[in-house]
């Protein structure tokens, strides 16, 4: 059973700025207008289908969706879903490893459990097995 941990803070622009602000020795109202500037640059150059990088962080870009039927959970009814466009991001690898607020060695080893017992389970080696038995030889003498 999983550990149930305690309730997430939601860390708002105005917690952010207040923080640079400490840190930088500047006033609130500066660090608050820097911030609202740089998510109006970001919304900005979405907008124009730009990706934005940001080191350390993660990759924004918007993705098109395409228009598909989908069904109307309450009725069964098949319905038509327009095409959109959404923001997606895409987190960084340094980003993952050091989220969660544990170490990059416990990180690191909890990864390392999990993929063990993903790689090496019997259901895993099973399912593996039944694949290889099912599925046509790629070359001549496999």
């Amino acid at each position: 059973m999983a550990a149930v941990s305690k309730a997430q803070t939601t860390v708002t622009l105005k917690h952010i700025a207040a923080a640079l602000a400490e840190s930088h020795e500047i006033p609130k109202k500066q660090a608050e207008g820097l911030l609202n500037d740089m998510v109006g640059l970001l919304v900005k150059n979405l907008k124009k289908g730009n990706r934005i990088r940001i080191s350390g962080l993660g990759i924004l870009q918007v993705r098109k969706r395409a228009a598909r039927m989908g069904r109307n959970p309450a009725t069964g009814e098949p319905i038509h879903i327009k095409a959109k466009k959404k923001v997606a991001f895409r987190a960084a690898k340094r980003a993952i490893r050091q989220g969660g607020g544990i170490g990059l060695a416990a990180a690191m080893e909890v990864e390392d459990a999990a993929w063990r017992a993903a790689a090496f389970s019997a259901d895993r080696r099973e399912g593996i097995a039944a694949f290889n038995e099912k599925r046509a030889p790629r070359w001549p003498g496999e």
